[in-house]
């Protein structure tokens, strides 16, 4: 993906990229600041989602590319950065993909080395990066243990890397749900996750200055539902994550139209106000302050 500002001449040229930090950083201070002045003259919330993704998807690939990875190896994106909905200052959660094959050879101990430059290349740019770097199997295997990274995995894009080998990935996921029994266990671990939260949440403190993100009611608990929408694959939702999912649920009668339409407002407003709070902070901040 072609990087789209004044600095792209430099950035784009991948011997240069190893280097030329300062290049990385005035690229993403550009665009972030086109980002925020456009939001702030005409407000719109999946258009920002949409650009502020690409601005990253565009920087991630290039800085990639410069590494001159194997070819099998991948690069995704998970979480709310896989399934398009990047805040301001919110982390970029990826998932470094190696072909199973690769483990046992010389060429990993090469592959890791450059890895971790790669990594500390995005902190030097001023990225807040969650990563991991895992083979197939080594996915599958967390993903049975941990609920979270099995949410994850629920949730990426390939940016780049080899789509045959991603598509394989895809089909090992949608094996993690091909049993009832294991959508049980992840319906029932995810309502543990959210009594939990919804205590810790909805104290005195809270109450007065809720959490955007995870107080009840908050955007965490939209994510809930579309979290059981993927697992059980309603109407086909794992193969149309970057589809509406209330238009999904309508049109499986789930929910009706008047329930979509209430849902997606609530959902815009609570988007709003957390893209707002990040503009406003200039950080990652999720509570509705009095300061504010």
């Amino acid at each position: 993906m072609p990087l789209d500002n004044q600095n792209s001449r430099k950035i784009n040229q991948p011997k240069l990229i190893a280097t030329d930090i300062a290049a990385c950083r005035q690229y993403l201070k550009v665009g972030f600041s086109t980002l925020k002045a456009d939001f702030l003259a005409k407000p719109n919330n999946e258009r920002l989602f949409r650009r502020h993704c690409k601005l990253m998807d565009g920087l991630l690939i290039e800085l990639w590319s410069s590494f001159s990875l194997r070819a099998n190896c991948s690069l995704i994106a998970v979480g709310g950065y896989g399934r398009g909905e990047l805040y301001p200052h919110s982390d970029i959660d990826l998932l470094i993909l190696l072909p199973d094959e690769m483990l046992d050879t010389a060429q990993h101990s090469i592959t890791n080395h450059q890895l971790e430059s790669f990594i500390g290349l995005l902190w030097d740019v001023g990225l807040n990066v969650g990563h991991s770097v895992r083979s197939l199997n080594e996915c599958i295997a967390e993903a049975k243990k941990d609920i979270t990274v099995q949410t994850n995995l629920l949730e990426s894009r390939l940016l780049i890397g080899d789509a045959q080998v991603y598509q394989c990935y895809l089909k090992r996921v949608d094996g993690l749900f091909e049993d009832s029994k294991d959508v049980v266990h992840f319906f029932s671990e995810k309502l543990k996750e959210q009594t939990s939260r919804h205590y810790k949440f909805n104290d005195t403190a809270y109450n007065l200055e809720p959490n955007i993100k995870e107080s009840p009611g908050g955007l965490r608990d939209l994510h809930m539902i579309l979290w059981l929408a993927l697992s059980l694959n309603i109407g086909g939702a794992r193969q149309k994550q970057s589809g509406n999912l209330w238009l999904l649920l309508t049109k499986q009668n789930i929910i009706s139209p008047l329930e979509a339409r209430q849902i997606q407002q609530h959902q815009r407003n609570l988007q709003l106000l957390r893209i707002r709070l990040h503009f406003l902070s200039n950080r990652r901040e999720d509570r509705l302050l009095f300061d504010f």
